[in-house]
């Protein structure tokens, strides 16, 4: 069948796929022609992101257990159950007290650790030698593999002494979770 440009800017005779390869392109495609659903991701690309702030103003942490930092938790469900998540935690710590002290820091995915640092903020020598304090965490969790959704969280436990951690409400503590295409 002929194509044919009718006169009122129609076209008849143009089946699907009709056009031949390299027709379309990028440079013919109007902005925004292409919706999130049609695109494809390249390795590595982020997908979609989550954030979470700290809430609750200044906030104390002396628990032997793990406890919750309040507000640092956000949900995520894949769009490809092949991807991954990249976890981010960004925080400042200030340790109370004067004794030799350490907490442990960590991320959970629904409950189960996957991120561990027991020695995550701790000083020595009656208190005297400030020895670590991470202020960001990054994991890359691999082990999903559904679309179901995912809750993120970061957590701190006091391994050794009795002196707070304490989060103050003046720098942002945040956590960030981004679906990474593979």
């Amino acid at each position: 069948m002929p194509v044919t440009i009718n006169g009122d800017g129609s076209i008849t005779g143009l089946s699907v796929g009709g056009l031949g390869s390299g027709v379309v392109n990028t440079a013919t495609l109007a902005n925004g022609a292409a919706t999130q659903t049609k695109r494809t991701y390249a390795t590595g690309e982020i997908v979609q992101i989550k954030y979470a702030q700290m809430t609750g103003g200044d906030q104390g942490y002396n628990s032997d257990s793990d406890q919750d930092v309040a507000g640092m938790n956000v949900s995520i469900a894949l769009t490809n159950a092949s991807n991954n998540i990249l976890v981010e935690i960004c925080f400042v710590p200030y340790v109370g007290g004067t004794n030799n002290h350490r907490h442990n820091v960590k991320i959970k995915r629904d409950g189960t650790e996957i991120y561990d640092a027991p020695y995550g903020i701790f000083r020595t020598n009656n208190g005297q030698t400030w020895k670590s304090s991470q202020s960001v965490m990054s994991h890359l969790d691999t082990g999903i593999s559904d679309t179901n959704s995912h809750t993120y969280k970061f957590t701190v436990k006091r391994e050794e002494g009795g002196d707070e951690l304490w989060f103050d409400s003046n720098p942002t503590h945040s956590i960030t979770v981004m679906e990474i295409a593979v």
